[in-house]
C-alpha cells in the first residue's frame, strides 16, 4: 500500500565528475544448449526462413539461442532460428555448445541514474567529434557537432591530460566542449489494487504552494512561511473543485497546479486481464492498467498543439534506442539530431512513447507528436508492454501488428 503522506523522488548524483557511466548489460544465463554468436555486423532478422520483409534486428555481437537450422538456397549458410518465429542469415557467425550470457539492450542503468548512457550536448554555438582518440586531442579532422544535437557517452577517460568521451557510435569528444543531461528523477507511481478509490496527483509547479484553504482567487497568496511540494510530488487527493484540491486537513492546492489520474473505463475491444495504456491529453498523464486495475501512473509531455493524434492504437514496434532527427536545414543538416533515444515504443506512424532527459517539464505538452516520458518510467512502460524485445535484439517489429499493447488517446 502507497503511504498517505507525499511520495518524493530524490535526485542522486554518483560518479565521476557529477554524472555516471553506464552499467555492464544485463546478463541472462541460458541453460547448457547450442547458441550462435555474431561477429561485428548485426542481422537482419525474418519471420520465416527466407528473405522477405524484416520482423527485427540482432545487434553485433549478439549472443542467441540457436533453436534450429535449415538450408536454403537464399543463404550461403544455413538459416538458423533465434526465438518461436525468428530467423537469421549470418554466415559469419559462430556456433557454439555452450553456457554464454544473453545481452539486453540498451545496457541496464547504474544505481543514481535513469539513463543507460551518459548523453551530452554541445557548449555554446557547437563544436566537432572526432574520429580518433588522436584527432580529438589535435583537434583535426573534426566533423560539425551542433546545437541541438545529443551523443550517447559509453566510456570517459584522459590522455595526456585531456579529458575525452567514447559515444555509442565510435565517435570522439572533449569533455570541455560539451554539457551532460541532468534527466528528471522521476520514476513514475506503482499502484497496488487496494490504493483505490481516491485519485491521486502530480504536482507541476516549481514550487507548488500548500493552501490552508481553497485558493478560489487568482490572486491569493500563501501564508508568511506556508508549506510548499517540490515539481512533481505524489499526492493524494482527497477532494476536488473546480479550482483547487484538498489533499489533507487543511491542505489545498490550485486545481491548475496538480495532474489529476482517475481511474479509465477499460475500452472497447481490450481484454479482462489485457495489459494496455491510457493516455490523458487534457492532464498530461499515461497510466498502464492490466484490465480495469491500474498497475502505474506518470506525468508525459505529449505534443503540443494537436500533434499527438486522438485514437486507439497498437504498438507495433518496438526498439532498445532510437536515433531521432528532425527537419532538414538549409545547410544540409537538421534541426536536432538525438542519437539512442532509450525505450521506444512505436505506436501511431512515427509517432512513439520514448524516455525524454533534454526536459524535466512533465506534466505539460511539449513535443514534437512524440510522448516523451521520464526515464525511469520509459523503462517501466516499455518492460510492460508489448511487443517484447528480445534479448540481443536492437529492435522488433512483429508482421501480426494485432499482438501489440493498445495505446489509447484521448483528452
Amino acid at each position: 500500500m502507497l503511504a498517505l503522506t507525499t511520495v518524493l523522488w530524490l535526485r542522486l548524483v554518483v560518479g565521476t565528475g557529477g554524472f555516471v557511466l553506464p552499467a555492464t548489460a544485463t546478463v541472462r544465463p541460458f541453460a547448457s544448449q547450442p547458441v550462435v554468436v555474431l561477429g561485428t555486423v548485426g542481422a537482419v532478422v525474418y519471420g520465416t526462413p527466407a528473405r522477405g520483409t524484416p520482423i527485427g534486428l540482432a545487434r553485433s555481437h549478439a549472443v542467441l539461442p540457436l533453436l534450429e537450422t535449415r538450408g536454403a538456397a537464399d543463404c550461403p549458410s544455413d538459416w538458423l532460428r533465434v526465438d518461436e518465429a525468428a530467423w537469421i542469415c549470418a554466415p559469419g557467425a559462430a556456433r557454439r555448445e555452450d553456457v554464454l550470457r544473453a545481452q539486453r539492450w540498451p545496457p541496464t542503468v547504474r544505481p543514481g541514474s535513469p539513463l543507460p548512457f551518459l548523453y551530452v550536448h554541445p557548449r555554446g554555438r557547437g563544436h566537432e567529434s572526432y574520429p580518433t582518440v588522436g584527432a580529438a586531442l589535435e583537434r583535426r579532422d573534426g566533423a560539425p557537432f551542433p546545437p541541438g544535437h545529443w551523443e550517447s557517452v559509453e566510456a570517459a577517460f584522459r590522455r595526456e591530460g585531456i579529458a575525452l568521451y567514447r559515444t555509442v557510435s565510435g565517435r570522439f569528444l572533449r569533455a570541455e566542449d560539451v554539457r551532460w543531461a541532468e534527466a528528471s528523477p522521476l520514476a513514475g507511481l506503482p499502484l497496488d489494487p487496494g490504493d483505490a478509490p481516491w485519485p491521486w496527483g502530480f504536482t507541476v509547479a516549481s514550487p507548488t504552494w500548500v493552501y490552508d484553504e481553497p485558493p478560489v482567487a487568482r490572486w491569493m497568496t500563501p501564508r508568511h512561511r506556508a508549506p510548499k511540494l517540490p515539481r512533481h510530488a505524489a499526492v493524494r487527493v482527497e477532494e476536488a473543485g473546480e479550482r483547487w484540491v484538498r489533499i489533507g486537513q487543511e491542505r489545498y492546492l490550485r486545481r491548475s497546479e496538480v495532474r489529476l489520474f482517475r481511474p479509465r473505463v477499460r475500452p472497447d475491444g481490450v481484454r479482462t486481464a489485457e495489459r494496455w495504456l491510457d493516455v490523458d491529453l487534457a492532464e498530461q498523464l499515461l497510466a498502464a492498467y492490466e484490465g480495469d486495475a491500474p498497475r502505474f501512473v506518470t506525468p508525459i509531455s505529449a505534443g503540443r498543439g494537436g500533434l499527438t493524434r486522438e485514437g486507439s492504437f497498437r504498438i507495433y514496434r518496438a526498439a532498445g534506442t532510437q536515433t531521432m532527427r528532425g527537419l532538414p536545414t538549409d545547410d544540409g543538416g537538421r534541426t536536432y539530431t538525438v542519437h539512442d533515444v532509450p525505450w521506444v515504443l512505436f505506436f501511431d506512424e512515427d509517432r512513439a512513447l520514448h524516455a525524454a532527459f533534454w526536459h524535466v517539464e512533465f506534466g505539460l505538452a511539449r513535443s514534437h507528436g512524440c510522448i516523451n516520458l521520464p526515464p525511469a518510467a520509459a523503462a517501466w512502460v516499455f518492460d510492460f508492454a508489448g511487443p517484447r524485445l528480445p534479448d540481443g535484439w536492437q529492435w522488433i517489429e512483429p508482421s501480426d501488428r494485432t499482438l501489440g499493447t493498445l495505446v489509447h488517446v484521448h483528452r
